[in-house]
């Protein structure tokens, strides 16, 4: 029986809706109280974590920006690993030129150029509130905890993803973490480096955890913990290597899997 679970937010624990289910809730927080932890691993920054974190009620970790932070239980940063400046400036140049859509996140905000916003709306059914719009030469100086690349064709972002690792494969990682979504982050981190991390500092070994996902960007996380869970909605491609299956993000897969493993 495994002590930690490890879950990813978009595609996996929320629904289309973006949110929590309330089966989903009940079961996180019944294996709490039988001091099974609970660890959210997102591709989010910290504050459009923080509330999915609130609502279900539990003192948890968070993993973000797929491993390049994380969050102890009163929102203190307690890992790091950016994106060294000199390559987020050759990056943004490259973006630039190719006139590639794309945003920067750096704490509590994400950044992009005035070049790039009139393009940006039609990414979101919403437009982020948390995004700073900044002329090229102030935007440089970020120094970025992840940088995204938007293209709704993903035909564009697998060959962005193939240009981008043949140029800078020793200083960055990039995972697809939505279909519309290229994420780039420091070699140095990953959503399986920082459970990794995580367990090891609570005193559990991978063998002792169970992971949930449903995209690239937690391919290494599902392949690294002792159980690896991709959702029925996930990449058809990831569903071909990792074996056990959830339920769909619209369906409480995440819950009833527990169900079932924790006999509850």
């Amino acid at each position: 029986m495994k002590k930690i679970i490890f879950c990813d937010l978009d595609g996996t624990l929320l629904n289309e809706e973006k949110e929590i289910s309330p089966l989903n809730k009940k079961v996180i927080q019944d294996l709490y109280e039988k001091n099974i932890e609970f660890i959210i691993t997102t591709g989010r920054g910290y504050s459009r974590t923080k509330n999915y974190r609130d609502l279900l009620e539990i003192n948890c970790e968070v993993i973000c920006n797929n491993g390049s932070t994380i969050y102890n239980i009163s929102g203190e940063k307690i890992f790091e690993k950016t994106i060294p400046i000199e390559t987020s400036q050759e990056l943004i140049n490259f973006f630039i030129l190719r006139n590639i859509n794309f945003l920067g996140n750096s704490g509590d905000f994400m950044y992009t150029s005035i070049e790039t916003e009139k393009n940006l709306k039609k990414h979101f059914k919403s437009f982020p509130e948390n995004i700073v719009i900044l002329p090229l030469d102030k935007l440089k100086n970020i120094i970025f905890e992840k940088i995204v690349i938007l293209d709704e064709d993903y035909k564009n972002l697998k060959n962005w993803e193939n240009i981008l690792n043949f140029k800078f494969s020793s200083v960055i990682r990039t995972f697809i973490s939505q279909s519309n979504f290229l994420d780039i982050v420091s070699k140095d981190c990953s959503k399986g480096i920082a459970m990794e991390f995580l367990a090891k500092q609570k005193g559990f070994s991978l063998n002792e955890t169970l992971a949930f996902g449903d995209a690239y960007n937690d391919f290494e996380m599902l392949s690294m913990a002792g159980e690896g869970v991709i959702m029925d909605n996930g990449f058809e491609e990831l569903k071909k290597i990792i074996k056990n299956r959830a339920h769909s993000n619209n369906n409480d897969g995440v819950a009833k899997y527990l169900i079932k493993h924790f006999g509850l």
